[in-house]
């Protein structure tokens, strides 16, 4: 069911260009969490920098990999050019799980990663299923899916887990 409810989902995508990732395009999936590290990180000291940017991209290079097998990666285009990915397994009992929404940082602000978002909750709306999030405590998409009628169904601390029902 993946593939095709991705098909459907990239067919919704309009003003974005999107395609499931294969494995020649890893090298791509890294330069977007790369640059997202970055961003994040940006304020952490130089000397430390490096080796938390490498542990971020590491530690989600093999999330991605084989935290989810059944995922799926979808690479999120504009004019041609990658501004970034959304990963999704479809697969699960509770619905959609949103394990990555990743909009390159110089992208950002422009209304993509609510198109993405947008065009996700309208697919699951039309399976009939929820979509869900898992986010650290403090992230900054916490306000976005929120705003997307995303809502805290579990807090566990350090991480909280976001549920949108089906309209």
């Amino acid at each position: 069911m993946s593939d095709a409810a991705s098909q459907v989902l990239i067919s919704r995508l309009s003003g974005l260009q999107a395609r499931i990732a294969q494995p020649a395009d890893r090298s791509m999936v890294r330069q977007l969490v790369m640059a997202d590290a970055l961003h994040m990180l940006a304020d952490v000291p130089g000397s430390v920098r490096s080796m938390m940017v490498s542990i971020q991209v590491e530690g989600r290079m093999d999330n991605l990999r084989h935290g989810r097998p059944d995922a799926e990666t979808l690479l999120l285009g504009l004019d041609a050019r990658m501004v970034g990915m959304m990963t999704l397994d479809w697969t699960g009992p509770d619905g959609v799980a949103l394990l990555d929404l990743t909009i390159l940082p110089g992208q950002r602000r422009r209304g993509l990663g609510g198109m993405a978002l947008s065009a996700l909750c309208g697919t699951a709306d039309g399976m009939g299923l929820p979509v869900r999030a898992a986010l650290f405590y403090h992230s900054d998409a916490r306000p976005f899916l929120s705003r997307a009628g995303f809502a805290v169904t579990n807090d566990r601390g350090t991480e909280i887990t976001l549920v949108r029902p089906p309209a």
